[in-house]
């Protein structure tokens, strides 16, 4: 047996969860804006803003790796300041005592 057969479920591994096709940043990135499109009345629009969306977000993926948009969303979106009060802010990198 060859050393790719033995090992198939490693190669595997750390792949992202897909759905069909794309990825599930992808396909959020697709479906959002066809769902509010045709709730808006403006399918085509969606359809072509998500096809948009969903190109522009594989290219950068591609160009920054897999976990650039996550750090993003991180940095620049509000978050829930009532769950952890006790942490500091993020841009705080030392604390002098």
């Amino acid at each position: 047996m060859s050393e790719r057969g033995r090992h198939l479920l490693l190669h595997r591994l750390d792949s992202p969860a897909r759905f069909l096709f794309f990825t599930k940043t992808e396909a959020a990135f697709l479906l959002v804006p066809i769902f509010a499109g045709v709730l808006l009345d403006m399918g085509s629009t969606g359809f072509i803003l998500g096809g948009v969306l969903c190109y522009g977000v594989r290219k950068l993926q591609k160009l920054t790796g897999g976990g650039a948009l996550s750090c993003l969303a991180y940095w620049y979106l509000p978050h829930n300041k009532t769950r952890l009060k006790s942490t500091p802010p993020s841009f705080v990198r030392e604390w002098v005592s």
